[in-house]
């Protein structure tokens, strides 16, 4: 009995494609050096950030998301006319929840504005 791998065409197959083509490195020999050539490209555009001792495609998407919600933050900082310092940001992220919390300072607004 022959192994059959049954390959689609929906939107779940092809981003699982794009995403193996994207991360593998084709200029190295698998013979040679396997997972340089499955993860080589992946690894020379994700570097592990200073703070983490690993990294990983959860961690990636983690930085991203915390990176976008700051960004919103200073945006919204910037048409509100208050300092991005005042913002408290927080990223929480588990298994069972995402929580993400972008409020006002108001103690250092306050400080700041009776000065």
């Amino acid at each position: 009995m022959a192994n059959i791998v049954e390959i689609g065409l929906s939107p779940g197959y092809l981003k699982a494609s794009r995403h193996f083509l994207n991360s593998i490195n084709p200029k190295a020999n698998p013979c040679e050096d396997f997972f340089e050539f499955a993860c080589g490209r992946w690894v020379m555009e994700n570097k592990i950030p200073d703070d983490l001792s690993s990294f990983g495609h959860f961690a990636g998407l983690r930085e991203k998301v915390s990176e976008e919600m700051k960004s919103e933050c200073f945006l919204s900082s910037y048409l509100y006319g208050i300092s991005f310092d005042y913002w408290k940001i927080s990223l929480n992220m588990s298994k069972k929840n995402f929580h993400f919390h972008c409020s006002f300072d108001m103690q250092n607004v306050l400080r700041v504005a009776c000065l």
